[in-house]
C-alpha cells in the first residue's frame, strides 16, 4: 500500500527569506549609485537615486534625496 498522507504545499507568496529593512536598502542604493556614476552632476546623480528608491519601494523626501546625493558624491571621491 502507498502512504496517501498529504504533504504540506505552499499556498500563498513565499516570504522574503533576507528581509531588508528601508535603511539598509538605502544604503545598497547610495553605495551602488556611488560606483555606477562617478564624477557625474548632482542632478543625474539625483534623478538616479530617486529612480532607484522608487523602483525600492523606499520612500525618501527631496530633502533627503539632497543629503544622498551629497553622499555619493563624497564616496565617488574616496572621502
Amino acid at each position: 500500500m502507498s502512504d496517501h498522507r498529504a504533504q504540506p504545499t505552499q499556498d500563498g507568496p513565499r516570504m522574503d527569506q533576507n528581509e531588508t529593512d528601508d535603511a539598509a536598502k538605502a544604503e545598497g542604493i547610495i553605495a551602488q549609485t556611488a560606483q555606477d556614476l562617478p564624477g557625474q552632476p548632482d542632478d543625474i546623480v539625483k534623478e538616479a537615486l530617486s529612480q532607484r528608491f522608487e523602483q525600492s519601494n523606499v520612500a525618501a523626501t527631496d530633502e533627503e534625496l539632497d543629503g544622498h546625493t551629497e553622499e555619493v558624491g563624497k564616496r565617488a571621491n574616496g572621502e
